[in-house]
Order: structure tokens, then C-alpha cells, then sequence
């Protein structure tokens, strides 16, 4: 049974939208490293001038505090992916996803911002990741049935339920562990292009 606030058809839109968000962050992660350790790599989304993933990537929007955005993104989603999974009976699903959505919308709206207006170029996987957040938050917010304001006394009670979850604490452990890791061991990036 799922939750009350999600039917089963928001619960497949939201698991499509996060599977389709880690796969596309995961790809970047992929192009991202081998733009930094394989001279001359042609990216499958290098299509052309207008389209393409290596001026983002290699640009100081490619990276926040020095971790390669991709990364960033695979652990967010991923985080999701474990949330949908192991909270699926959570009565207060759809708006915990909707409040995360909202997070993601901020960082997706900033860079789809710096990708157009400022690098000049559409970014395919960055492309994808945005419509995952963007579908998200639509699917989630129709969902919703408890208000925002409330999650936060919602999560206290939920998050306790969840960490009495072995899998769920062992998921969480493993998604910031690998989130962390990606990111110390990431190649480190030339001189990122000036904005």
C-alpha cells in the first residue's frame, strides 16, 4: 500500500523522474572524467556548437566548492532514489519529495542561468537532469497533500522510523560515503574558464 499522499500513479512519475535524474547525473559524471583524463574526448554530447557538455563542465559552473556538479547531482538523486524507495508508505511523501524538488529547482534554475545566458551552449545531460527536477517538483507538488509547513515536524517524527531501518541507515551511509569519495578522488580540474 502506498502512502496516502502519493497514488501509485504520482509514485511511478516521481520514481521515473529521479531514475531519470541519476542516470543522466551519472553520465555526466562519466564524460566529466574522461574530459579531464582523456586527451582529445569526444563526448557523445558534444553534438555540435549550440549543443554540447564540455564548455559547462569545464567552465567554474561545472563545479561548487571545488566538487565536479555531477557528482553533486548523482548523490542528490540518489538520495531520492533511496527516499521513494525505503519511505514509499511515508504518509508525507510527496511534500518531502516536494521540498527537495524545491532545493533541486534553485540549483537547476541557476545553472540551466549560467549554461544559456552565460556559457551560450544547451548542456544534453544537463538538459536531462533539469527536466527531472522540473518534473519532480510538478508531480510532487500535485501530490502533496500535507502543507510544507508542517514537514519539518513530519520529518522529526518520520526520520526516527526511518533510522530504526537498518537498510535505510545502511543506504544513507552509502550514498553520502560514495557521494564523498567521488569527490576527493575526483580529477581535479585545470583552471575552470572565467564566467
Amino acid at each position: 500500500m502506498l502512502g496516502e499522499s502519493m497514488s501509485s500513479r504520482a509514485y511511478i512519475g516521481a520514481l521515473v523522474c529521479v531514475l531519470l535524474g541519476l542516470a543522466a547525473s551519472l553520465a555526466a559524471v562519466g564524460v566529466h572524467y574522461q574530459i579531464l583524463t582523456t586527451p582529445d574526448y569526444a563526448s557523445f554530447c558534444d553534438v555540435n556548437a549550440t549543443f554540447s557538455c564540455t564548455p559547462a563542465y569545464q567552465s567554474a559552473y561545472g563545479r561548487i566548492f571545488g566538487v565536479p556538479v555531477a557528482i553533486l547531482g548523482a548523490g542528490y538523486f540518489a538520495a531520492l532514489l533511496a527516499l521513494v524507495t525505503l519511505g514509499r508508505r511515508l504518509e508525507a511523501l510527496a511534500s518531502y519529495l516536494l521540498v527537495a524538488s524545491l532545493v533541486g529547482l534553485v540549483v537547476v534554475l541557476y545553472l540551466a542561468w549560467a549554461t544559456i545566458f552565460v556559457l551560450g551552449t544547451l548542456c544534453p545531460l544537463c538538459l536531462a537532469t533539469y527536466a527531472a527536477v522540473v518534473g519532480l517538483f510538478f508531480i510532487a507538488g500535485a501530490a502533496a497533500s500535507i502543507p510544507v509547513i508542517d514537514v519539518p515536524d513530519r520529518f522529526s517524527r518520520d526520520i526516527g522510523r526511518l533510522t530504526a531501518n537498518p537498510v535505510a541507515l545502511v543506504a544513507a551511509v552509502l550514498i553520502a560515503g560514495a557521494t564523498m569519495a567521488s569527490a576527493a578522488f575526483f580529477p581535479k580540474a585545470p583552471e575552470a574558464a572565467a564566467p
